[in-house]
């Protein structure tokens, strides 16, 4: 849920949703395992739980969502995690950057659902210093409004 929570919050612009928000209150950032589409989700047996229909999945999933250009994200997938995982990841990096999204797929080697967040314990990582990338972007974002 992380990853697609992510992602919403980056394409969501904010104005009308908190009095005096910037419309790019999230610029970027960094989705985990994410699941960007949940029209698949509707054929499996966890949507006895969720209960979507066809219609909600595909307003619910930011892969289909207009998000304004100039934000950055990553769609960041363990390379064990399954095909689907990995195909959302692609689809929602190739989509938004047709939107001017500065968007990627990256894909941590080895890892799976589980294990994904490991390198995030370490300092000299690479995920680490994506993060700290990602910060310092907003940063810049926020000193010059």
């Amino acid at each position: 849920a992380g990853g697609h929570a992510t992602a919403c919050a980056v394409a969501t612009d904010f104005r009308g949703l908190a009095p005096g928000a910037p419309g790019d209150l999230v610029p970027c950032g960094y989705g985990i395992s994410g699941l960007y589409d949940l029209v698949p989700l509707c054929a499996t047996s966890n949507n006895e739980a969720l209960q979507l229909s066809v219609d909600d999945a595909r307003r619910l999933s930011p892969l289909g969502w207009r998000v304004a250009a100039g934000r950055l994200f990553d769609a960041v997938v363990g390379g064990a995690e399954s095909a689907e995982y990995h195909r959302q990841s692609r689809d929602l990096a190739e989509a938004w950057s047709a939107l001017g999204v500065e968007a990627r797929e990256d894909r941590i080697p080895g890892a799976d659902h589980f294990t994904i967040l490991a390198p995030l314990a370490d300092p000299s990582s690479a995920m680490t210093a994506r993060l700290l990338t990602l910060v310092a972007h907003t940063e810049r974002i926020d000193e010059a409004a």
